[in-house]
């Protein structure tokens, strides 16, 4: 069995796990996986490249197979000598955990995943993109002033996706400030912009956004006639 093969199977057991553990229905106890046990089991000491690509399809269409993806990742280098390498395991996991709705664990890893990051004096957008998951993660648990600090220490310059997410927080946070219009548009153009860069699923997510916060608009103005 290959590497990526081993590591999708053992990602699939874990999957299966975490799923029964949320189950309701009354099942036999099952043993508790032993990732490390299994990991020294498989000789598995190195990330095929490909692997990282392959996880940000799985969060998208799978996210529970793409989170326990990503532990099963984070678990065999956490103890890498190579900082970039554990850096980057933390970064998948952090956005697997924040698309899982798990937004304390997910900041819970951001700093020491930025500081590993910084160490390289070469890696800032990967910088940016951990601060774009935190922000992420305070956006949803309503520490917004949290999350528009974090953003400001995104640098526009960056461009390409780092940007279009960064609008996209800004454009949830105008929502939650209740500046549903301005919100709105901007849900409109990173709609356009993931469509033309050939992101359906993401252009898709900004609109069901963007459908939050017409009625909300609405809303408003119906409420300033009242009064």
């Amino acid at each position: 069995m290959n590497q990526r093969s081993a590591i999708l199977r053992l990602a699939r057991k874990l999957a299966r796990q975490n799923v029964r553990r949320y189950d309701a229905r009354p099942t036999r106890p099952s043993q508790e996986l032993d990732l490390a046990g299994e990991i020294e089991n498989l000789h598995v000491r190195a990330i095929p490249p490909a692997l990282w690509n392959e996880l940000d399809a799985l969060l998208d269409h799978n996210p529970s197979l793409g989170s326990a993806f990503a532990r099963v990742l984070h678990a065999i280098v956490i103890h890498a000598h190579d900082t970039r390498l554990r850096a980057m395991a933390d970064l998948a996991l952090i956005r697997a955990l924040n698309v899982c709705g798990e937004f304390q664990q997910a900041l819970a890893l951001c700093a020491d995943a930025a500081r590993r990051f910084e160490k390289r004096g070469d890696d800032a957008e990967n910088v940016a993109r951990v601060w774009l998951e935190a922000a992420w993660a305070h956006s949803y648990l309503g520490d917004f002033h949290t999350a528009r600090s974090l953003l400001d220490r995104v640098d526009d310059a960056h461009g390409g996706e780092i940007l279009l997410y960064k609008q996209w927080i800004d454009a949830r946070l105008l929502c939650e400030q209740g500046e549903y219009r301005q919100a709105a548009d901007q849900f409109a153009q990173l709609m356009a912009h993931w469509r033309a860069g050939g992101a359906p699923l993401h252009a898709a997510r900004c609109q069901r956004e963007r459908g939050h916060a017409l009625p909300l608009r609405a809303c408003l103005f119906l409420w300033r006639g009242l009064i």
